[in-house]
């Protein structure tokens, strides 16, 4: 998430007990000054201090600790970041014990008990040997409750301006959409909170356009917003059940608000577009079919494909060549050989809870000899957290994280989603667990 005027106030800190009142007071005051209610900002200062307190019993004594708090448009960011050496990071995993002789430490770990607090937990642990833990905590918006539709749609065939809405213009469209949506056409979950999507708008974390007729009357739209650094993700276009054209005239006035996104981006560095809610009167002429993610994931490149390499175990290769293929990518395979035996001990993975979803995306940070039997622990934690959807994220462009893959295959992952340049070294392959937690 990244918003163009984000305001950022830091504290920094020895990870000394002592200072945990220090701490409460920052994220306390500093959640209220960015906008989180009552409840939302207690539960963002509760889960600090579990992830502060895990610190100062995880983590050598005197290490100094930056905590950043960020206000988004629509969250405030909690980041913890400190030197870290890879050999220390074993204590990350959310399985690991505190004690290895207490068997109740499992369920008083600080950093699950903070995932639980808030909507979003992530942990990066950079080449330079600095871990970020960073909790995210989005606002309370009262979702739209769909009456009687009063819109007034303009005449067939009269709505034909497209223009950049207003707040009250983008709020009056998701209100539109929802009382006259139809059972063949799904929309975004989010776009059921109109007052989450204004506050992202307004902030520069969503854009969007609108069509309308030249008296100002709303027959659709399309938003979208940055995925990452490199890939655009975009829901629509949407017209109003009432506009009143014929099928081809709403193809047509769908194709060109999805034009507008396009020239909206054609020269940033944006790669490609993806579309997970296309609407039903979008064309898929311009499209290729990444995957199935309840439904058709879209994806249209902005430019040429410079190419790019893709590490795999011999399991994977005939999918990917399939995948390569079908996209019409040009990719360089790379088989990666079982010629030693791995160095590292244990292994670590990194967990991005989304709670609001019931779902977790699962990291590499470090491969090791018990990559096996930790991937069946942390199988068994989803399982106890009630969680339906279980998703491994590799990027191809590393050898070490696509190593992972044949270890998530024994165990039930199957490969899906390919999101071209969607990772930092090249292609992100999704993995979706599909039997049952052990």
């Amino acid at each position: 998430m990244s918003s163009t005027s984000q305001r950022t106030v830091r504290l920094r800190l020895e990870n000394e007990l002592e200072l945990l009142p220090t701490l409460q007071g920052f994220v306390e005051n500093s959640a209220r000054t960015f906008g989180l209610d009552e409840t939302g900002s207690l539960s963002l200062t509760l889960a600090g201090e579990e992830v502060f307190s895990y610190l100062c019993r995880a983590v050598e004594e005197g290490c100094e600790i930056t905590v950043d708090c960020r206000a988004g448009s629509f969250y405030t960011d909690l980041e913890f970041v400190l030197p870290l050496p890879r050999a220390a990071l074993k204590s990350f995993n959310l399985t690991a014990t505190v004690n290895p002789d207490d068997e109740e430490s499992l369920e008083e770990m600080g950093l699950l008990i903070a995932s639980r607090m808030v909507d979003r937990l992530r942990l990066e642990h950079s080449a330079s040997g600095r871990l970020r833990l960073c909790l995210t905590r989005e606002k309370s918006y009262p979702e739209y409750q769909p009456e009687s539709s009063t819109v007034q749609a303009p005449p067939p065939g009269t709505a034909s301006l497209i223009a950049t809405p207003d707040i009250e213009e983008l709020k009056f469209l998701l209100r539109t959409l929802l009382e006259t949506r139809t059972d063949e056409e799904k929309l975004p979950p989010d776009f059921a909170y109109p007052g989450k999507l204004a506050d992202m708008l307004a902030g520069g974390d969503l854009d969007a356009r609108i069509v309308k007729d030249e008296a100002g009357r709303i027959g659709g739209g399309i938003v979208w917003q940055w995925l990452s650094t490199k890939v655009v993700e975009c829901r629509g276009p949407f017209l109003t059940a009432t506009t009143g054209l014929e099928e081809e005239q709403r193809r047509q006035l769908a194709d060109n608000l999805f034009e507008e996104c396009v020239r909206s981006i054609a020269k940033s560095p944006a790669v490609g577009i993806l579309n997970r809610f296309p609407g039903r009167d979008l064309s898929r002429s311009h499209f290729e079919i990444l995957g199935e993610d309840d439904g058709p994931v879209l994806f249209r490149q902005m430019h040429e494909d410079p190419g790019a390499v893709a590490w795999h175990p011999p399991e994977l290769e005939d999918f990917l060549r399939r995948k390569y293929r079908d996209l019409l990518l040009p990719r360089e395979l790379r088989l990666l050989h079982r010629d030693a035996p791995e160095n590292n001990e244990f292994s670590v993975v990194a967990c991005e809870f989304e709670r609001g979803r019931d779902r977790v995306t699962v990291t590499p940070l470090l491969a090791g000899r018990d990559l096996h039997d930790n991937l069946v622990a942390h199988l068994e934690l989803f399982r106890q957290e009630g969680l339906r959807e279980i998703l491994f994220r590799l990027d191809l462009g590393s050898g070490d994280e696509a190593g992972f893959a044949e270890a998530l295959l024994e165990l039930d992952f199957v490969p899906g989603l390919i999101l071209p340049h969607g990772g930092e070294r090249g292609d992100l392959l999704y993995l979706r667990y599909r039997g049952k937690p052990a």
